[in-house]
């Protein structure tokens, strides 16, 4: 499975509903109709697209949002961002910043869910949770960019910081 069939499945599942728990039930529909070898390459492209999600400037812009976001948080904020599609999760790469213009009443910013499901479903295929895939996909990947203190991040993102942080 390349890029493109990775981004089709989820972009499929995004145009039928905007929460990314139901993205994930719909995702879980489509890879059961697949071969393990598809589900496997899946789990292998998900891992991939975390990797290049896994940056600091990100995880800032995540820390300030949110009040504060661990390395499980950060986790989940990057599978919720997969979850809402190629186009937004792209934009986001792009302009970290952009990740304050989802309504923050409505936006998850987590969905630990998403990590789950190509092992789900090989397991219903096989019996076998544990899922081969090659060894420098395991983890969170290495951390692009330098993690910030707390006036590093005030002194960047100023108005990110006066509307979420200072309150």
């Amino acid at each position: 499975m390349n890029r493109t069939e990775f981004w089709k499945i989820i972009d499929d599942a995004v145009t039928q509903t905007p929460k990314a728990r139901e993205v994930c039930e719909l995702i879980k529909h489509e890879l059961r109709k697949r071969s393990e070898e598809e589900i496997v390459a899946f789990e292998e492209e998900s891992c991939r697209i975390m990797h290049e999600a896994y940056r600091a400037d990100l995880w800032t812009i995540a820390y300030i949002i949110l009040g504060g976001c661990s390395d499980d948080g950060f986790d989940y904020l990057r599978y919720w961002l997969i979850c809402q599609g190629s186009s937004v999760f792209q934009q986001v790469l792009d302009h970290p910043e952009t990740l304050a213009d989802f309504d923050q009443r409505t936006a998850e910013y987590s969905c630990q869910e998403f990590g789950s499901i190509a092992r789900e479903v090989y397991e219903e295929k096989t019996d076998d949770y544990q899922i081969s895939i090659d060894e420098s996909l395991y983890g969170p990947g290495e951390l692009i960019g330098e993690i910030l203190d707390d006036d590093a991040k005030r002194e960047r993102y100023p108005e990110l910081w006066a509307r979420f942080m200072e309150d």
